[in-house]
């Protein structure tokens, strides 16, 4: 139940935010006008409760200051009509007649008493010298000054007037000349400061333009370079194919023939046994080759990825034949695969094309000949069941400087126009999207060998998918449809779902503490890059999956977060499932 402490404070929230929505256009007049409204609101209504209490005093008529009270009764009447002014947007209006209003009421008060009487008020007489300068600028400060200069000079002029012997005449102008230097002292601060505050704040606002400039720059760069990557990416599968096109034409021409052979075979006509083994013969040779073509279109395409469960074991086998083309007679290849499925969920254009870059960079690492190995096999380990996938080849080997960087885009040590730099930096990718692991083992002289860890798929257990019991995940999305999908998912493989829309939304969750976090990278306030060390500083680290659409959600957000798994949109719930409960597991 709110306590009276926190509804006052409410209260004020609301006041303030009621204040602040005024139609004004300029950005500093925008934040000072709930100053200038309290200011009037305050004027307005402690003014006239003065004017009642000194009134409630039952004085007699005659000792009661009629001209007085009626420019009291006006000035306040000023002040309520600046304030509507302030509400209809007639900001810079409304101080200036409030302002005028109060110097109107000090000329009548300078005039009629005289300087000295006002002297115990000349703090509440400068109100108007640093309200101008303060909401109007310099112009209006030094107009204003020069107004209360003139005021207090026909204040003096009074008392010298009314004062009969010499020592008062000469206190008249010992006081104008205090006023003096006061109001004008008043005045220089006050210009000096709001000069520098103007400059400080047009500055802090030329300096954001240029940030957001800047941000809109490397925005489109970004999205430029993806673009180029694409590019070139798709431009390293076609010089894929182009190496391997006259072993295609090898194997078609091989195709061809068995299909002839078989088509004019003697007796095939009256025999219908050798009829019957000429069309199961002519039959194999079109699946043989309809997989080949199929082969080549899956590696020449651009588009997406299409991940699903894919034999490791098979893709392998099958690309025998393509790998044989990639090396000439002096590379022996050598295949040791396990009698047995290696499921895994991956894009198996990807794999394909992945295999080929690595056999690639082992033909330019053995220009002398030697040999390729590849063995697949199961292993279980502290991650989980998982396909190993190793690739081995007796070529150059690399030191270790250059092992370091042998994934970094674009990188290469090839000759110029001999290689983009982008295959094995697609090949880390594919195996990261997919949850898994790439380690090289190389030294000069001895030959390289990648070791590739790929979580395994195997249908036993994707068909009983399921989360430790009450794991408590962090979900953050702002598609609330989405959102509401994957939570359901979640929580039917037996987790406890706290949802998010938004970074500050899920930082203000995660102090209740969370098992895992699964968030997309693009938020309405954040990027997953952003939030996440936020979210993970001060805890001991939790698995995240990251989903996105993008390639380079990945990249970003690997170098700050130990244990990252990424999913690409779109995507069943259960492969979020299965990528969150490997990340339990692991």
């Amino acid at each position: 139940m709110p306590t009276p402490t926190s509804r006052s404070r409410q209260a004020g929230y609301r006041l303030l935010e009621w204040l602040r929505r005024v139609p004004v256009e300029d950005p500093v007049e925008r934040r000072n006008a709930p100053m200038l409204q309290g200011i009037l609101l305050a004027f307005g209504l402690v003014v006239p409760m003065t004017a009642v209490l000194r009134w409630s005093q039952h004085l007699p008529i005659g000792e009661i200051d009629v001209g007085g009270e009626l420019l009291g009764l006006a000035r306040i009447g000023f002040a309520w009509i600046a304030f509507y002014l302030v509400r209809l947007g007639y900001f810079r209006f409304a101080a200036g007649l409030f302002i005028a209003s109060e110097l109107t009421g000090l000329a009548f008060a300078y005039a009629v008493y005289g300087l000295k009487a006002q002297l115990p008020m000349q703090v509440v007489h400068a109100f108007p010298l640093v309200l101008g300068g303060l909401l109007l600028g310099r112009r209006a400060l030094w107009w204003i000054a020069a107004a209360l200069l003139a005021i207090a000079t026909a204040g003096a002029a009074h008392d010298f007037q009314t004062g009969l012997l010499p020592f008062l005449r000469v206190e008249a102008w010992s006081n104008l000349l205090a006023v003096l230097l006061g109001f004008g002292g008043i005045a220089i601060v006050l210009d000096r400061a709001v000069s520098a505050l103007r400059e400080s704040l047009g500055t802090a606002t030329r300096r954001g333009q240029e940030l957001v400039r800047a941000r809109d720059r490397l925005e489109r760069e970004v999205v430029e370079r993806e673009r180029t990557q694409a590019q070139l990416t798709h431009a390293l599968k076609m010089e894929a194919i182009g190496r391997i096109a006259s072993g295609i034409a090898h194997d078609f021409n091989n195709i061809l023939a068995v299909v002839l052979g078989y088509a004019s075979r003697p007796g095939a006509a009256a025999d219908t046994e050798t009829a019957e083994k000429s069309l199961n013969g002519i039959r194999a040779a079109a699946r043989r080759g309809a997989l080949v073509a199929q082969r080549l279109l899956n590696l020449g395409r651009n588009d997406a990825a299409r991940v699903e469960r894919t034999d490791v074991a098979t893709v392998v086998e099958a690309m025998q034949p393509l790998l044989a083309q990639v090396f000439d007679g002096r590379v022996r290849v050598t295949l040791s695969i396990a009698r047995r499925p290696l499921p895994v969920r991956i894009d198996r254009g990807g794999l394909e094309l992945a295999l080929l870059n690595i056999a690639t960079n082992a033909r330019d690492a053995m220009p002398d000949g030697g040999g390729f190995d590849i063995r697949a096999s199961l292993r279980d380990g502290s991650e989980g069941r998982q396909v190993l996938l190793t690739l081995s080849d007796t070529g150059a080997g690399m030191p270790a400087e250059v092992a370091a960087r042998m994934f970094e885009p674009f990188y290469t040590t090839k000759p110029r126009g001999a290689g983009t730099g982008l295959g094995l930096s697609d090949v880390r990718r594919l195996v990261a999207e997919t949850g898994g692991s790439i380690e090289v083992d190389s030294t000069p002289g001895d030959g390289t060998t990648l070791r590739i860890a790929l979580p395994s798929a195997e249908p036993a257990t994707d068909a009983a998918i399921a989360l430790p019991s009450g794991v408590r995940v962090l979900l953050v999305d702002d598609d609330d449809a989405l959102r509401d999908v994957l939570a359901g998912a979640l929580r039917d493989a037996g987790a406890e779902v706290v949802e998010a829309r938004g970074g500050d939304e899920a930082e203000r969750h995660a102090v209740a503490g969370v098992e895992a976090i699964v968030t997309d990278f693009e938020l309405p306030d954040v990027c997953a890059d952003e939030l996440l060390p936020r979210l993970l500083t001060g805890r001991p680290p939790v698995p995240v999956v990251l989903i996105s659409a993008h390639a380079y959600a990945h990249e970003r957000c690997a170098a700050t977060v130990p244990s990252l798994a990424s999913l690409r949109k779109p995507f069943a719930t259960a492969d979020l499932v299965d990528a969150l409960a490997r990340h339990l597991r692991a």
